[in-house]
C-alpha cells in the first residue's frame, strides 16, 4: 500500500490506519490477480483453442464450455467488484470504507459460483477424456504451460481459482476487521462480509454432491461397453439433464444352465442398466469395465420386487381378480406438441452377505424376468429409488407426451351382476371388444362410435360414456367399417361380410334394417374398405388352402340406400328392395396366405409372409413383392426370421415405412433401403398406426410411440389386452385412433 499512494498520505497516517490500509489493500491485490488469472485463462486457453485447428469445428464450442464452464460470468462480476474497489481507492487515499462495496457485489456471486464450483471436477473430466483421445489438445496443454505469463501453471490452476477465491474472502477481511477500531461503521459492515462469504461457501459445498454425482455419471459411461459391436444401443447418457440416481452390486447364482455372476446395477433418470463388472488381471478398481449383461430397461417397463416370488398386486394383474376394467379410449394427435437421491455405496460384489432376493422384470419382447441377489439394505433401498425413479420419469415425460387419450366409454371385463338402485351395469360388461369406428350422425350432426364385440354391434354417443346400447345382435363380429358418404356399415361376423343401412343404428328404427346385403360368398378373413385410386372400394380377403389369399374388389352403388336423397332430405330405403348396394368390379389373388390389406393411393398393398406384395388393381399382370430380401442391403431380415410383416404406410413423395413385427424401416418407392438404421421396438407389435412423424406400435401390454426420423421413444403406455381398434383421420384432419386397454 505505502508503495501506491504518495509520501505525504503514508505520513498522515498512524501506525494503526497503515496497518488498516495494508490490510485492505491485499484484499484490492489479490483482487486483482485473480481477475488477471481468469483473462489469462481466455488468452493462453480459450482464444487458442478456438482460433486453431486443435479441435474440429462443430466440437470446440462444447467442448469450451464443458472444460471453462460459466468462466465468463464469473469474470464479468469479479471485474466489476474490482474495478469499484479501485475506484474507492482512487477516490479516498486513505480507504474509509471497504465492506459497502464488497457486501454489493458479493450478494450477487451465488448463482454464478453455485453453478461453477460444482462441476470443476467435470471440467477435469473432460480436459483429460479430450487429452487422451486427441494428441493435438494434450500437445497444446503442454505448450500453454510455457507460456511466459502462465509462470509453469497447467490448466487445472487457471479452472480451479474461483473455488478457492470465495474461502480466502473470510481470511483477508478477518484481518481487515482485526485492524479496524471497534466503533467504526466499515467494521460491522466487514463482518457482514465475512458471514456471508461464509454462508455462501457452506452453500456451494452442499452443491458438490452434484457435481461428483455427475462425474460418477460420465465415468461410468465412459467405462460401459457391449459383448458385440451389433448389441451396441445408444444409452443418451452423454444428456445434460441425464442423472444417476443409485447403484448397487448384485450377483446372480449359479443353476444347472447359467454360471454365477457379479452384477453391477445402476438407476439412472430414464432407465435401469445391469452390468457385468469385469476387472484387469490385477484387479485394479480404476481399470474395471461395465459390460452390459441384460437388455437396457426403460423405466416405464421396469417392474421389481423384493423377493424370489411375484408380488401381489402382479398376480392379481394375471389372474383376473378384483374385476379390472376394460376401457375404449380415443387418442387424438396433439399438433404442437403439448430431492437429493445418493448413489450407493459400490459394495464388492464377493460380499457374502449378498443373501437378499431380488426379482427383476423387462415387460416387453426384448425382456424377460430373472432373481438377482444383494445386501438386505441395499435391495431396499433400490426398491424405494426405483419406485421414486419412475414417480419423478412419469410427470417428466407427462408434460411432453404427443398424444392425449380420452375414455370414450369403460366397463367390466366380467359380466355384470344384477344391477342395484346404487349401480348399474354397462351394456357390454364381460363382453370382448374386437372394433369400433366412430361417424357423424347426418340427423342431429353429431359424433357416435359403433363398436363390435363377441355378441354384437353397440353404439353410443362420442362424448357420453354411458350411453351406449346394443344396435344390432351378432356374434364374433370381428370388423367394422363406415362409409359415410354411402350411409352404410359394414360389418363382418363370424366370417361372413354384410352391408347395413346406417340407420340401423338409431333407437328404434325399423326392423327391416337389420337387414344386411352379404358381399361375396362366406369365408371372409378380413376385409379393406377406404380410397383407392379416387374410387371408394371394398375388398376382401378369403383363403384357399395354407397357401393362397382369394380377392374380390366391390364398388358401393351410388345412392343406393338413400334412393337419391343422400345429401338432402334423408330419404332412406329400407333395405326390402333387391336391389344389389354394391358390385363386384374384380378379383385376384396372392400365392401365399395373408393377414392385411392395405390401401395406398393408387395401389394395394398385401402383408404376407413372404413381405408386402404391391398391386397396381388397374394392371394385376405385374405383382412385386417388397423388400428383395436377397439383396445385400436386406440381409438383415434373414437373419430375423420370427420378426413378420405388419403394416405398410407411406411417409412422403419417396419414401415407405415398412414395419415388422420387432422393428421398422424405410423403403424408397423402387425398394431400396432409405437409411441403414432400424427403428426397433421394445414390444412385439401385432398391429401399427402411423402420425407423421411418429409410428405408433400396438401390443398386448403396451403401446409404443416412436419418432419415425430419429427412432427416439417418445411417449409408452402400459396396460393388458390392448387391442389397436380404429385409426383414421377424421373431417377436421385429426387423426384419431381408437384403443381398447384393460386398467387394474
Amino acid at each position: 500500500w505505502a508503495n501506491s499512494v504518495s509520501a505525504s498520505v503514508v505520513a498522515s497516517a498512524s501506525k494503526e490506519e497503515r496497518n488498516r490500509q495494508e490490510a485492505i489493500f491485499e484484499v484490492v491485490n489479490t483482487e486483482h490477480n485473480y481477475v488477471r488469472d481468469l483473462e489469462l485463462m481466455e488468452e493462453i486457453f480459450i482464444t487458442p483453442l478456438r482460433s486453431g485447428d486443435i479441435v474440429e469445428p462443430d466440437r470446440v464450442e462444447a467442448l469450451i464450455e464443458d472444460i471453462f464452464l460459466n468462466y465468463k460470468e464469473i469474470l464479468g462480476l469479479n471485474k466489476r467488484l474490482l474495478e469499484d474497489m479501485r475506484i474507492r481507492q482512487e477516490q479516498q487515499p486513505l480507504v474509509e470504507r471497504i465492506g459497502d462495496t464488497l457486501l454489493s457485489h458479493i450478494a450477487g456471486f451465488e448463482d454464478a459460483y453455485t453453478r461453477y464450483i460444482p462441476r470443476i471436477v467435470l471440467s477435469e473430466f473432460a480436459s483429460k477424456r479430450e487429452e487422451a483421445q486427441n494428441p493435438k489438445f494434450a500437445q497444446f496443454l503442454n505448450d500453454c504451460t510455457r507460456h511466459p505469463e502462465a509462470r509453469r501453471l497447467g490448466l487445472r490452476h487457471f479452472v480451479g481459482q474461483p473455488y478457492q477465491r470465495i474461502p480466502r474472502y473470510p481470511l483477508l477481511l478477518s484481518e481487515v476487521v482485526k485492524r479496524t477500531n471497534v466503533g467504526i461503521e466499515d467494521r460491522e459492515t466487514v463482518q457482514e462480509v465475512i458471514k456471508v462469504c461464509t454462508e455462501l461457501g457452506k452453500r456451494i459445498d452442499a452443491c458438490m454432491v452434484e457435481g461428483a454425482r455427475r462425474l460418477r455419471l460420465l465415468t461410468v459411461q465412459d467405462k460401459i461397453i457391449w459383448k458385440s459391436k451389433e448389441d451396441h444401443q445408444d444409452l443418451k447418457l452423454n444428456e445434460k439433464t441425464r442423472e444417476l440416481h443409485y447403484e448397487c452390486a448384485a450377483k446372480r447364482k449359479a443353476t444347472f444352465d447359467v454360471q454365477s455372476t457379479d452384477l453391477r446395477l445402476f438407476l439412472f433418470d430414464h432407465m435401469l442398466l445391469i452390468t457385468k463388472e469385469k476387472r484387469d488381471k490385477q484387479g485394479d478398481k480404476d481399470s474395471c469395465v461395465y459390460q452390459v449383461y441384460k437388455n437396457p430397461i426403460p423405466l416405464e417397463l421396469a417392474e421389481i420386487w423384493p423377493d424370489d416370488g411375484k408380488p401381489a398386486s402382479l398376480n392379481a394383474r394375471e389372474s383376473g381378480n378384483g374385476h379390472p376394467k376394460s376401457g375404449l379410449s380415443a387418442a387424438s394427435v396433439v399438433a404442437d406438441l403439448e430431492g437429493n437421491v445418493g448413489i450407493g455405496p459400490r459394495t464388492s460384489t464377493t460380499d457374502s452377505k449378498l443373501l437378499a432376493p431380488i426379482t427383476i422384470q423387462h415387460r416387453g419382447r426384448r425382456g424377460g424376468e430373472f432373481v438377482a441377489y444383494m445386501t438386505f439394505v441395499e435391495r431396499d433401498e433400490l426398491v424405494l429409488k426405483i419406485a421414486a425413479a419412475k414417480e419423478a420419469r412419469q410427470e417428466a415425460v407427462s408434460l411432453s407426451h404427443v398424444f392425449q387419450f380420452d375414455t370414450i366409454t369403460e366397463m367390466s371385463t366380467q359380466p355384470s351382476a344384477t344391477p342395484t338402485a346404487l349401480t348399474s351395469a354397462h351394456p357390454m360388461d364381460g363382453k370382448r371388444v374386437t372394433c369400433s369406428a366412430p361417424y357423424l350422425n347426418v340427423l342431429d350432426g353429431k359424433r357416435r362410435v359403433v363398436v363390435g364385440t363377441e355378441s354384437g354391434v353397440y353404439v353410443g354417443m362420442e362424448d357420453d360414456k354411458s350411453n351406449f346400447r346394443l344396435a344390432i345382435k351378432d356374434v364374433n363380429v370381428s370388423a367394422i367399417s363406415v362409409l359415410e358418404d354411402y350411409h352404410l356399415l359394414l360389418v363382418l361376423s363370424g366370417k361372413i361380410l354384410k352391408a347395413y343401412n346406417i340407420s340401423c343404428l338409431e333407437p328404434n328404427s325399423d326392423k327391416a334394417f337389420q337387414i344386411g346385403q352379404q358381399l361375396g360368398k362366406n369365408n371372409v378373413q378380413y376385409f379393406a374398405a377406404g380410397l383407392c385410386a379416387g374410387k371408394t372400394i371394398v375388398i376382401t380377403m378369403k383363403k384357399k388352402g395354407a397357401a393362397e389369399s382369394h380377392f374380390s374388389v366391390f364398388e358401393p352403388l351410388e345412392n343406393a340406400v338413400l334412393g337419391g336423397q343422400h345429401h338432402h332430405k334423408f330419404g332412406l330405403s329400407l333395405g326390402k328392395s333387391k336391389s344389389e348396394w354394391f358390385k363386384r368390379s374384380q378379383e385376384f389373388y396372392v400365392p401365399s396366405d395373408s393377414w392385411q390389406l392395405v390401401m395406398l393411393s393408387k395401389m394395394v398393398c398385401v402383408v404376407c409372409p413372404r413381405g408386402f406384395e404391391i398391386l397396381n388393381l388397374e394392371n394385376l399382370g405385374e405383382p412385386r413383392v417388397y423388400p428383395t430380401k436377397t439383396e445385400p442391403e436386406y440381409a438383415f431380415l434373414l437373419k430375423r426370421p420370427d420378426s413378420v410383416p405388419v403394416s405398410m404406410f407411406k411417409i412422403s413423395t419417396e419414401e415407405f415405412l415398412m414395419c415388422y413385427s420387432d422393428f421398422a424401416f424405410r423403403m424408397t418407392k423402387n425398394g431400396n433401403l432409405a437409411k441403414s438404421e432400424l427403428i426397433e421396438f421394445e414390444g412385439r407389435a401385432e398391429s401399427f398406426a402411423m402420425v407423421y412423424p411418429y409410428i405408433i406400435a400396438f401390443e398386448s401390454e403396451l403401446i409404443e410411440i416412436r419418432h419415425i426420423e430419429t427412432g427416439e421413444l417418445e411417449q409408452l403406455v402400459l396396460g393388458n389386452n390392448i387391442r389397436l381398434l380404429y385409426s383414421d383421420v377424421d373431417l377436421k384432419g385429426n387423426t384419431v385412433i381408437h384403443v381398447h386397454r384393460v386398467r387394474y
